[in-house]
């Protein structure tokens, strides 16, 4: 092993001349690393070779492992080779510094980024960290993957993402972007799994542009109590990006206004790879098995609409336990083909907002199938005036508020549908109902 060579090379010596040797040996180490054909591993520590965990990536070759020691790494680390960044121990900190400049295509502000179309690289055990919990100037993101990257973020720890200087940046992982930052679209790819997202101030996870992609699974993510932006977002689909978000626990994006568990904007869609006609042809958005609660919408989607030809569904929206939200579970504005099915909304609304379950405005083409709303307060599931041609089946509501126009279930279109809606209400359970018709939407 590479690592035995240095070893021994370190502890020969020749009539007490070891010290003398010394420095000669450290550059022969980093010229055999140059030179090597197999992948190896460097070591980053007080004690080790690499101090710095930027120069261990520059001195490595793609396929090679970096280790880590436990203690602060205060530096911006750039990877753009397939490499591997591990943290030993459980105290490996990689900080901000304490000021950052104006973001620039080369240097967006991150504290790790991930960059060039060749790069896979894996993050893990680490702690990715702003300077202070009061916020860092400039500080935009703790993990970016851009410029045709892909990463997999698997259980580190990334906190205190805000950014001093504009309340509404300080975005924990961001895959891909659509170029308001100033550097210029990005496209980006990642697997991001088993983290701990917390105290950050304007989102959590955010993919976004048409090409960026990402499998969101198994994290806990929690904004920060403190700072609480316009738009503060759990979990961010944009711009023509698609992500699979599942089993995550998702909470606290609450401002009073639009803070929002899953946010889903104009999100797209990808043909993949096999192409023989079946429904996996295409990888959209799904959001599936989260615990979402505390903010002020559970899920909200905008524009949510199929891209491509053939495409089975928008997105699909299935087993969630979205409840304790501010206003509504879900909702979903000028949208089409969603598949909102088995979800559990409860609990959501809060005195006199008029708010509650499942809500769907100006939207159209969409099937809402077997979800339980219960104990909202507010209506259970809501249809305004422009929501028509929907198919609502086996859906059970129950025990939501009945006043000041809310009730298990409400649909205000006009239409040739069920009781004079603009809808289909097929083998749907409750005790109350509004329609303009003052026709039974139950069974």
């Amino acid at each position: 092993m590479l690592s035995d060579f240095f070893h021994r090379l370190l502890r020969r010596t020749s009539n007490g001349q070891q010290e003398k040797a010394g420095n000669r040996q450290v550059k022969l180490r980093v010229e055999i690393l140059e030179d090597r054909l197999v992948p190896a591993t460097l070591h980053v520590g007080a004690t080790q070779l690499y101090h710095t965990i930027m120069a261990a990536v520059t001195a490595s070759q793609s396929g090679d492992r970096i280790l880590i020691d436990n203690g602060t790494y205060q530096e911006q680390v750039t990877v753009n080779k397939s490499i591997e960044l591990r943290g030993q121990g459980n105290s490996v900190v990689v900080k901000s510094p304490t000021t950052l400049g104006a973001a620039t295509a080369a240097n967006p502000d991150a504290i790790v980024r991930v960059t060039g179309s060749t790069t896979h690289a894996e993050i893990e055990h680490l702690t990715i960290t702003g300077a202070s919990s009061t916020g860092t100037q400039n500080l935009y993101y703790g993990i970016r993957v851009d410029g045709g990257a892909s990463a997999e973020i698997e259980n580190n720890t990334i906190t205190k993402i805000i950014d001093s200087s504009d309340v509404n940046r300080g975005v924990a992982i961001e895959v891909g972007n659509g170029g308001g930052d100033g550097t210029g679209a990005q496209v980006g790819q990642a697997d991001i799994e088993n983290n701990n997202i917390n105290n950050y101030q304007r989102a959590g996870i955010v993919i976004d542009h048409t090409g960026s992609r990402a499998e969101v699974r198994c994290n806990d993510i929690t904004a920060s109590a403190t700072f609480n932006p316009s738009s503060q977002t759990g979990v961010q689909v944009s711009s023509g990006a698609a992500a699979h978000i599942r089993n995550n626990d998702i909470s606290g994006n609450t401002n009073g206004s639009d803070g929002t568990g899953v946010l889903l904007s104009s999100p797209g869609a990808y043909s993949s790879s096999d192409d023989d006609g079946d429904a996996d042809d295409f990888y959209f958005t799904v959001v599936r098995n989260n615990h979402i609660s505390g903010n002020d919408y559970g899920i909200f989607g905008s524009s949510v609409a199929s891209t491509l030809s053939g495409q089975p569904e928008s997105a699909k929206i299935s087993n969630n336990h979205v409840f304790d939200n501010t206003f509504v579970g879900m909702e979903f504005d000028n949208s089409s083909g969603l598949r909102i099915k088995n979800n559990f909304a409860s609990e959501n609304g809060s005195d006199n907002t008029g708010d509650g379950g499942i809500f769907l405005f100006n939207s159209t083409g969409n099937t809402l199938i077997n979800n339980h709303c219960s104990n909202n307060d507010g209506s259970g599931i809501y249809l305004d005036a422009t929501s028509t041609g929907n198919t609502v089946t086996n859906n059970h509501c129950f025990g939501n508020d009945n006043t000041d126009g809310n009730a298990d279930v409400v649909d205000i279109s006009v239409g040739s549908g069920t009781a004079g809606t603009g809808n289909t209400w097929d083998d749907n359970h409750g005790d109350t109902f509004i329609t303009i018709s003052n026709e039974t939407l139950f069974n």
